[in-house]
């Protein structure tokens, strides 16, 4: 079933933002929670911004493992995109589905 499949993707791409940005509702709770991607870039650009010196070995380890979590989100995204996206665009053509945004039709001229 179509909506099924959206539902599942949609599921997928929220995953992906938590790993991007981190749990809003674990933030808005205060409550810890492992550094997000946007975190360990946003930390280590705060804390490189008026230095001269060079990145401690605590920055450039975030910076590591941001660029890791980032590269396998961003397979993900790509596969969501690609894949998933495109299969659901087409069924949705198949289907005679009305306009959704972002959809482009198929057209051809008569």
């Amino acid at each position: 079933d179509i909506f099924v499949r959206i539902r599942k993707t949609k599921a997928r791409l929220a995953e992906v933002k938590t790993a991007m940005e981190g749990n809003e509702s674990i933030s808005k709770r205060n409550a810890n929670q492992p550094p997000s991607i946007t975190e360990r870039l946003t930390y280590i650009l705060w804390a490189t911004w008026e230095t001269t010196s060079d990145v401690t070995k605590t920055q450039s380890d975030a910076f590591s493992i941001a660029a890791g979590e980032f590269s396998d989100r961003l397979n993900e995204l790509k596969s969501l995109v690609e894949t998933d996206l495109h299969g659901i665009e087409q069924d949705l053509e198949n289907a005679d589905a009305p306009y959704t945004p972002g959809r482009l039709p198929e057209w051809q001229p008569e």
